[in-house]
C-alpha cells in the first residue's frame, strides 16, 4: 500500500465519491440528499436511464397503495448512493479491523490481500459500483417482472441470444450502448482512475452468474458485488425495502436502520486446501444482528402487505395477459430484437403507458384486459386464502432425501383447479391458483447451504463465526409461511350461492390436497435459485 493511500481517501464522501469528481446533488425523501458524479452524469442524462422515469417501481400497487406511484429511476438513483455508501463503509470496516483471524479458515483482510495497491484502484473500485447501482435496472421492461415473465422468458428469439430476463437485457445495454458514454465521462479524469479495473469490475458486478467467472478481479471486486446484489441485505434490498414502504404508506415496514447493518459489516476471505485460491466473502457482525432481524422481518411484512397484496396479485395476472395479446398485435419482442440488431430507439419508447396505448390501438383482447388497468376494474374475486406453513431442515429447505419426490407445484395445482371446479361447478377456465413463487423471504440462494456468516466479538481481538440461515436468526418464525389463494372470475362468482363456498372452504382446510401442494413447493424451492432479484 502506498503510503498516502489512507490521507488521499479523505477526499471521499460517504457516498464513496471523491469531491473533486461531484457535479450534482439530487434531492430524495429517502436519503436526504444523492451526490451525482463527473462520471455518472452522463449516464443519468442518457435516454436509458431516462425511460425508468416511466417504468413504475411497483409495477399495479398503485391501484392498491395510491401513493405508490414511483419509478425505477427513483430508485436507481438511490441504489447508486446506497451501494457507495455500503462499499466504502465495508472497506472501512475492514482496514481497521484488518489481518484479525476468525477462525482456522476465514481471516479479515488487509488491503493487498484485496489487490488494492494505490488510491487510483480504490477510487477506481468505488466508482465501479456505485455505477453498478445506478444501471442495475437498466433492462426492465413495462411493468418490470410481468414483462420479463410474459416476454422475455416466453420468447425463444431472445433466449437464443442469451437474454432470459431484464438482468440480460441490461448487461447487453451496458457492453454495448452505456460503456460509450462512461468512456466519454472519464476521458478527462484518467489521472484518478484505473480504466481497466473499473470497467472489469463493472461488468463482473453486473454479468449475470452463468458468466461472472469470465472477468479477472480483484477480491475487493468480488465482494463489492454482494453490495450490490446476491447477498442478505444488498443495496438493492435495502432501497426497495424503504422506499417502497415509504410511498406505499405502509411506512411502518420500512423502519430499517440501514446504516447499523453498514457499519458493522466487513469482508471475509476464506482460504481453501490450495491455499492460494481464496473465497471472498461479506459478513455482519453480531452488533447488528437484532438489527438485520428487524430488517428481515419489514421485508416480510412488505411482501405480505404490498408485493402480494390480493389485488396486486389480480393485476400482475391482468397485466400478464394485456402483454400476451398485445404481443401478437404488436410483438414486443422486436424492439429488443432491434435493440441487440444495434437499433435501441423502439425499445427507449418501451415504457408502461406505451403499453396501455398499444393495446388500444390494437382493441380486441389485448384492449379489454388493458382497459381493466385503466379503470381499476377489478376482474376476480377471491374464494380461498389459505396461509401455507413450511417446515425447515437444518441446512437446505428441502424434502428429506429418502422420500419420494413429490410432483412439481404446477401440476398438484392443476387438481385442485379441477377439484374446485367440480365442487362449486364453475369451468376451470373462470379460476385462477395463485401462489407466489418464491417465498416472501428467501434465503439467499447463491451463499452455501443458503447460509450466511455472522462474526462474533470474544473479547476486543478475539472472533469467531457462526453459519446461520435466515430461519436460524429468526427463530423459524413467519418466513415459514407463504399465502395459496383462489381467485374466480366475477361472471363466475355473480353464480355461486354462498353456502357452497363456504362448503368449499371446509372442504380446502381438511383436504389432503393442501398437504400435498404444500410439500411439493418445499420441496421445489429447496432444489432451485433465484435467476433474478426482486
Amino acid at each position: 500500500m502506498v503510503p498516502n493511500l489512507a490521507f488521499n481517501s479523505l477526499e471521499l464522501t460517504d457516498e464513496g465519491l471523491p469531491y473533486s469528481l461531484a457535479i450534482k446533488s439530487i434531492r430524495d425523501p429517502i436519503h436526504g440528499y444523492i451526490t451525482v458524479g463527473v462520471n455518472e452524469l452522463p449516464i443519468v442524462d442518457s435516454p436509458f436511464l431516462q425511460r425508468l422515469r416511466r417504468v413504475k417501481q411497483l409495477q399495479t400497487a398503485y391501484l392498491v397503495y395510491p401513493g405508490a406511484e414511483h419509478s425505477r429511476f427513483q430508485h436507481s438513483l438511490g441504489v447508486m448512493h446506497l451501494t457507495g455508501k455500503f462499499a466504502l463503509s465495508l472497506i472501512r470496516n475492514t482496514i481497521a479491523n484488518k489481518g484479525k483471524r476468525v477462525d482456522s479458515y476465514y481471516f479479515i483482510p488487509k488491503l493487498y490481500n484485496l489487490e488494492i495497491d494505490d488510491t487510483q484502484e480504490l477510487i477506481s473500485h468505488l466508482l465501479a459500483v456505485r455505477i453498478a447501482g445506478l444501471i442495475h435496472d437498466i433492462g426492465h421492461g413495462p411493468y418490470s417482472h410481468a414483462f420479463d415473465d410474459a416476454i422475455i422468458s416466453k420468447s425463444n428469439e431472445l433466449n437464443k441470444r442469451g437474454v432470459y430476463s431484464h438482468e440480460d437485457l441490461g448487461f447487453y445495454i451496458l457492453k454495448n450502448y452505456l460503456i460509450n458514454e462512461i468512456e466519454k465521462a472519464i476521458r478527462y479524469r484518467k489521472t484518478m482512475l484505473n480504466e481497466q479495473i473499473l470497467y472489469d469490475c463493472l461488468y463482473y458486478i453486473l454479468s449475470p452468474r452463468r458468466e461472472k467467472e469470465k472477468y479477472k478481479v480483484t477480491s475487493l471486486c468480488k465482494s463489492l458485488r454482494y453490495v450490490l446484489r446476491e447477498f442478505i441485505y444488498p443495496a438493492d434490498i435495502l432501497d426497495f425495502t424503504i422506499r417502497d414502504s415509504y410511498y406505499s404508506g405502509a411506512k411502518e415496514f420500512g423502519m430499517v436502520d440501514a446504516n447499523r447493518l453498514m457499519m458493522f459489516s466487513v469482508i471475509l476471505l476464506s482460504e481453501t486446501n490450495e491455499a492460494t485460491q481464496k473465497e471472498t466473502l461479506i459478513a455482519p457482525f453480531d452488533n447488528a444482528l437484532n438489527t438485520l432481524r428487524a430488517f428481515l422481518y419489514s421485508r416480510f411484512w412488505l411482501f405480505n402487505n404490498v408485493y402480494f397484496h390480493k389485488i396486486s396479485r389480480v393485476f400482475d395476472y391482468v397485466v400478464k395477459n394485456t402483454l400476451k395479446e398485445l404481443n401478437k398485435c404488436a410483438n414486443l419482442e422486436e424492439p429488443l430484437l432491434n435493440m441487440l440488431d444495434g437499433n435501441p430507439s423502439d425499445f427507449l419508447m418501451l415504457d408502461d403507458l406505451y403499453i396501455l396505448h398499444k393495446a388500444k390501438e390494437c382493441g380486441g383482447a389485448a384492449w379489454e384486459w388493458g382497459k381493466k388497468i385503466v379503470n381499476r376494474d377489478i376482474p376476480f374475486k377471491e374464494i380461498y386464502k389459505g396461509e401455507l406453513h413450511l417446515p425447515r431442515h437444518a441446512k437446505k429447505d428441502i424434502a428429506l432425501e429418502d422420500l419420494k419426490p413429490p410432483e412439481h407445484p404446477e401440476k398438484i395445482a392443476n387438481e385442485l383447479k379441477s377439484f374446485i371446479s367440480e365442487e362449486i361447478g364453475v369451468s376451470d377456465t373462470d379460476l385462477i391458483i395463485d401462489y407466489p413463487h418464491l417465498r416472501f423471504f428467501p434465503d439467499n440462494p447463491y451463499l452455501p447451504d443458503r447460509t450466511f456468516l455472522l462474526l462474533e466479538r470474544r473479547g476486543e481481538d478475539s472472533l469467531s463465526v457462526r453459519n446461520l440461515t435466515v430461519g436460524d436468526i429468526l427463530f423459524g418464525s413467519i418466513i415459514d409461511v407463504t399465502v395459496l389463494r383462489v381467485f374466480i372470475s366475477k361472471t363466475a362468482f355473480s353464480s355461486i350461492d354462498n353456502s357452497r363456498l363456504r362448503h368449499l372452504r371446509d372442504e380446502l382446510r381438511e383436504s389432503e390436497i393442501i398437504e400435498k401442494f404444500t410439500r411439493s413447493l418445499l420441496y421445489h424451492w429447496g432444489r432451485s435459485e433465484l435467476g433474478v432479484t426482486m
